[in-house]
């Protein structure tokens, strides 16, 4: 169970990281969350392993040995039918949002407005198309514009491709509280990147005042967990009263952000080192055992 020990070494690096960052580096911030949900996807698998010298271990360690292989396969039965379940569960979601999109009517290129729908969403990976609910038809030009150039802000991050990424993580992490809140943080850090981008073109209170009404209004049932709406609080916060950091002290968190990410790496690569030399020693012991005995025991 190594891989999930290093998965909660890379979000914990991952979410420091984020929180050490001055808010105002939104940009820099959602790229280090999303670097370290990548991450997941590979690093628990990899080790920097050293060599180390044979370790004497007494005999009597080896049914333990069994024992525990015994109860590590039970613990990744366990494991494998969690990610069944999630991804099924994903499957269906994603299915319930095509059903949705498809019954959609254009409203102009690579848009669509659909019944079912509270909230503005983006759909698609490879042509993503911007999905409005029916009340947006009554929207003022500005209130239109600024949610366009939200969702067309998420076209530019490619979050299709990240989202799914994410909720695939989350289903095979599926018990790991850091690894969900990981994800959580690059979701509503996308979402910061794309308010961003929808306050250069509108009012930024006008803006908030919005999305808190379209917040209140959102039915988490047609919306699947990889696409909803996520930290309004935090967001409405951000747009109203942003804050500043200095460029000096900008910075320093930056290095210090380096270090941490740097140790995280060397420390998720290098978890199980220890649990591989005592594997090895066990086999070392087994195997002298097994080559002083005696080939024809007279009892």
């Amino acid at each position: 169970m190594s891989s999930g020990a290093k998965a909660s070494v890379i979000a914990i690096c991952g979410l420091l990281s984020v929180h050490v960052l001055p808010q105002s580096w939104v940009t820099a911030r959602r790229l280090i969350a999303l670097v370290a949900v990548w991450s997941l996807l590979w690093l628990p698998w990899i080790s920097l392993s050293m060599p180390v010298a044979a370790s004497s271990l007494p005999a009597a360690h080896l049914p333990e040995f069994n024992a525990s292989t015994k109860v590590a396969a039970l613990l990744v039965l366990i494991w494998s039918v969690g990610i069944l379940f999630r991804f099924c569960r994903l499957v269906a979601e994603s299915r319930l949002l095509f059903q949705i999109a498809s019954s959609g009517a254009s409203c102009g290129d690579r848009m669509r407005i659909v019944e079912g729908l509270t909230t503005p969403c983006t759909w698609g990976v490879l042509r993503p198309c911007i999905l409005m609910p029916v009340a947006a038809i009554n929207w003022s030009s500005a209130q239109w514009q600024a949610v366009v150039s939200h969702e067309q802000q998420h076209i530019r991050q490619h979050d299709g491709w990240h989202r799914i990424v994410a909720a695939l993580i989350r289903s095979l992490f599926w018990w790991n509280p850091l690894v969900h809140s990981l994800c959580r943080r690059l979701e509503i850090e996308s979402e910061l990147c794309c308010d961003e981008a929808a306050t250069a073109t509108s009012s930024r209170r006008a803006y908030g005042e919005m999305l808190l009404q379209l917040a209140t209004r959102t039915s988490l049932e047609t919306v699947p967990a990889w696409a909803a709406v996520g930290g309004v609080r935090e967001r409405i916060e951000r747009i109203i009263a942003p804050s500043n950091c200095g460029r000096v002290a900008g910075w320093a968190r930056a290095l210090l952000v380096a270090g941490v990410l740097a140790m995280g790496f060397v420390a998720g690569c290098c978890i199980d080192g220890e649990r591989k030399q005592v594997a090895g020693a066990d086999l070392r012991q087994e195997a002298a055992v097994r080559l002083g005995a005696e080939a024809f025991p007279l009892h």
